[in-house]
């Protein structure tokens, strides 16, 4: 399931520059159906049917936490980073993903 010309991320956007290439770890109810940055922005495609949207952390080279403060756009989160993990986070539940192209 790819990006539409009406999603959020193809507008004013080359889909030629898209990276798709995220593991997405863990079988909570909100993992993501895919993950896609730009190089400067990263989308985190939420299941459809979504009832709580979780809290997004980067995952630090040193295995810390930090809050980050997504954007949510239609079915998307919009974090205004690239990274090489971010956690997705509700209660015990988590999701983790990976950057296969960025270095941690």
């Amino acid at each position: 399931m790819g990006p539409t010309a009406s999603d959020p991320l193809t507008r004013g956007v080359d889909v030629e520059q898209l990276n798709f290439d995220y593991r997405i770890s863990g079988n909570a109810p909100f993992k993501p159906v895919q993950v896609i940055d730009n190089g400067t922005f990263t989308w985190i495609q939420m299941p459809a049917n979504i009832q709580d949207w979780p809290a997004v952390f980067w995952v630090t080279p040193d295995n810390r936490y930090a809050a980050l403060d997504p954007v949510v756009d239609g079915k998307y989160l919009k974090v205004t980073k690239v990274m090489h993990k971010f956690l997705l986070k509700i209660g015990k539940e988590e999701v983790e993903i990976t950057n296969n192209k960025v270095a941690q």
